[in-house]
């Protein structure tokens, strides 16, 4: 209860900081929401000239999208840091800074430098959802949006245990840019279905990266109508079992590359 009264702190606190330049913070809500729909200008420009993309329907596939979209959005709010850690953190140590408080260090990475500007990027992956779903004529439940709430609240973990496990790995090598970004950029496959990729493709977003929970496989529940979700089913329900355990992974990381820090020596 304490950890999450403190990130209820420096949530508020941050969204005040964020407030006092309220055209800025605007600016760079429109700059990240244009880049998200710039995908799904691609996902029309597809449809154009097909009905379907391999087994899959456009309202599917918008699904699938949107969910993408949503989880993506909650592990935006607090992944600005894990691109920064390399360069601020270990190299100009200001790791320093967060070992020396009484607040478990890994709260602080996580919660100093909130992107509250993906949230617009979050409401329209809604939008994504809903729109899709009354496309393709899905009936809604409590279990439902519940389970959906889970599977995009999975996801998050599980990308926040990547990107942690993978930011770690600076506190041994000296690497401004880190190897992230390459990582990051895979992210795109995780938008779309995973069967219309090549084998090996499926078989590392299912496993060494498993970058197919970012919306596919949860998206599969909710997809009945497409007769290939049924071979998904399994992966459908590991969604939050990934979720965590990426986590878990990625912190067991982390807590190893802490002990092994030395400062900067500066």
């Amino acid at each position: 209860m304490h950890q999450a009264a403190l990130a209820l702190h420096f949530f508020t606190q941050t969204l005040k900081a964020r407030m006092a330049y309220r055209y800025d913070f605007l600016m760079q809500c429109f700059s990240a929401l244009a880049a998200n729909a710039t995908g799904l200008i691609v996902v029309s420009v597809i449809f154009q000239k097909t009905e379907t993309l391999g087994d899959w329907k456009k309202a599917e596939v918008i699904f699938i999208y949107g969910l993408a979209m949503l989880s993506q959005a909650l592990f935006g709010l607090v992944s600005t840091t894990f691109w920064q850690f390399p360069n601020r953190y270990v190299m100009n140590g200001e790791m320093d800074r967060l070992l020396i408080r009484p607040v478990n260090p890994l709260l602080q990475l996580m919660m100093e430098n909130l992107e509250f500007e993906e949230l617009p990027s979050l409401i329209l992956g809604l939008l994504l959802i809903g729109f899709s779903a009354s496309s393709l004529g899905l009936a809604w439940s409590p279990a439902k949006v519940l389970i959906l709430s889970l599977d995009a609240v999975s996801a998050a973990l599980m990308l926040v245990g990547v990107f942690l496990a993978l930011t770690t790995l600076s506190f041994w090598f000296e690497d401004r840019v880190a190897i992230t970004p390459p990582v990051f950029n895979l992210l795109a496959f995780g938008r779309y279905p995973l069967t219309i990729f090549h084998r090996s493709v499926q078989m590392l977003l299912s496993t060494v990266i498993p970058f197919g929970f970012l919306a596919f496989y949860p998206a599969t529940f909710f997809l009945t109508s497409n007769s290939r979700s049924a071979e998904f089913s399994l992966f459908a329900w590991m969604t939050p079992l990934v979720g965590v355990g990426s986590f878990a992974v990625g912190c067991a990381v982390w807590s190893i590359g802490v002990r092994a820090y030395r400062s900067t020596g500066s």
